[in-house]
């Protein structure tokens, strides 16, 4: 509802996903889909740690609190379909529901794209912005420290960091304490064919931003497109995998979430008909091919053995000797 009210009501955004480039200042308010709503329900399961029972007696449903020890959400979704807009009205949210409490990073494999998303953020706790007069009409706020890269909140008590800072995953911010990450569009298309590149980026993921979340109540919002099968968001699902096979013993308590739009065996079913149709998903597939199709469309990797000749033979059959 925040996300429809604060970021939503624009002619901006109207005019970034009307198909018209002419819309009504109301056609894009109600535009959300169907897996911006999942989006919010997984998210606020992992957030309260919320597990469903039913009752033996009444045989009604209970909803118990903090049953899970999530640390995380990852959303997984084809790209163009609005998760980075949700993404930064989800960071937005945590700043609004604990000011005195939050410090928070947005990442991005680029880090231009990170401070924009910054920008975006920041302009909900900007009076100047129509975005901001109408988030701080819920939620007053003020700022006492804004740039490019950061944001300052005015808190109850001091804190270390600022309440938001934007970085790239790569990046040398080493220096951020936090107890919220938003990570968009962590991994590059780039990376199906850099494996080095990514390995690299499942180090520093793990091995740099993993301990820079500490204090009570952390969380992690993963949300992006699965590119390749070893890529670093894949390396996060198997750590969820790992820890509901191993009990908690091993791994990271994760809750996932893939949505997917259909391929050529589906008739192309649209995730997000009232943006994506299936005409346009059918010629996205001719322009990409399958594999990247199955990647980003199907949040379905292909691996390399199955999508690459490995060796190539040529025959001349003219040679006696190689005809046989």
């Amino acid at each position: 509802r925040a996300m429809m009210y604060v970021g939503r009501s624009n002619m901006d955004t109207a005019k970034k996903f009307s198909r018209t480039g002419n819309p009504q200042p109301h056609e894009m308010v109600y535009q959300i889909g169907a897996m911006h709503a999942k989006f919010a329900v997984d998210t606020w399961e992992a957030r309260n740690g919320v597990c469903y029972d039913v009752d033996k007696e009444t045989r009604r449903s209970i909803v118990r609190r903090g049953a899970i020890p999530y640390e995380g959400v990852i959303l997984i979704a084809p790209y163009k379909h609005g998760k980075t807009e949700w993404a930064c009205a989800y960071t937005a949210m945590e700043l609004n529901l604990r000011p005195s409490l939050t410090q928070a990073v947005m990442l991005h494999a680029v880090d231009k794209q990170a401070a924009q998303n910054k920008k975006y953020v920041s302009n909900w706790f900007d009076p100047n912005e129509s975005f901001g007069r109408r988030n701080l009409s819920l939620w007053p706020s003020k700022v006492i420290q804004t740039n490019a890269t950061l944001l300052r909140l005015e808190a109850a008590r001091s804190l270390k960091s600022p309440s938001l800072t934007a970085a790239g995953v790569m990046s040398s911010s080493l220096g951020i304490n936090t107890n919220f990450q938003a990570f968009d569009d962590v991994v590059p298309q780039s990376d199906v064919d850099e494996p080095t590149e990514r390995d690299r980026r499942k180090r520093i993921i793990a091995g740099t931003w993993s301990t820079r979340q500490r204090g009570q109540n952390t969380f992690r919002l993963a949300i992006g497109t699965l590119w390749h099968h070893g890529d670093a968001l894949m390396w996060m699902i198997e750590q969820a995998r790992l820890w509901k096979k191993t009990q908690g013993r091993q791994g990271v308590c994760y809750l996932v979430s893939r949505q997917a739009c259909g391929g050529p065996k589906e008739a192309f079913k649209p995730l997000w008909p009232e943006v994506y149709p299936a005409s346009d998903l059918r010629k996205m597939y001719n322009e990409m091919g399958s594999a990247l199709y199955s990647a980003g469309y199907m949040a379905n990797p292909i691996e390399e053995s199955r999508r690459i000749i490995k060796r190539l033979r040529l025959y001349d059959p003219t040679d006696r000797n190689e005809s046989a």
